[in-house]
């Protein structure tokens, strides 16, 4: 009995002592002032992008910053985590250190269901039906869409850099 007291407690030390380095990791906000600006802008998405005859759209938010992007550049492309997108713009360094040395662009787009690209506005979690449209395949294509009206636009290659699915 005494033993396997013990041992429950030694396990509950242990398990303290690992503590998940991106869990618990606190942004410092002190350098925010240095951070290359960003504009924010809006696409209008298809809410079902895989039935036809669904017409409805609603607007996704996104991120811009070209300050380091010349012609020919390749865009850094961040697809959105569960939160409002410039939460990861403003923790995610790699893309701010590699933009310089590729001359890219970077881009955040949010996704669906976070921050204010809500497809149903306050009611986006008010049911089942509306969460159905919650899902990665639609999200992806979400992003498929932004990407290749931008590549159209300015011609660039894409680099993809995403959070946890």
């Amino acid at each position: 009995m005494v033993s396997a007291l013990l041992l429950c407690l030694l396990g509950i030390v242990e398990a303290r002592r690992l503590v998940d380095p991106v869990v618990n990791h606190k942004f410092d906000h002190s350098n925010l002032a240095s951070m290359p600006p960003w504009t924010v802008n809006w696409f209008t998405v298809k809410l079902d992008h895989f039935t036809y005859s669904d017409t409805r759209t609603f607007q996704m938010k996104w991120l811009l910053n070209n300050t380091f992007y010349k012609s020919g550049g390749p865009i850094f492309f961040y697809t959105g985590n569960e939160g409002d997108v410039e939460d990861f713009a403003t923790a995610t360094g790699m893309m701010w250190d590699l933009a310089p040395k590729f001359n890219a662009a970077i881009i955040f787009a949010e996704h669906r269901f976070y921050g204010k690209s809500m497809p149903f506005g306050n009611d986006s979690y008010a049911s089942i039906v509306n969460m159905g449209y919650l899902t990665s395949e639609q999200a992806l294509a979400d992003y498929a869409a932004l990407l290749f009206a931008l590549k159209v636009s300015k011609a660039a290659s894409c680099s993809t850099v995403g959070g946890r699915a």
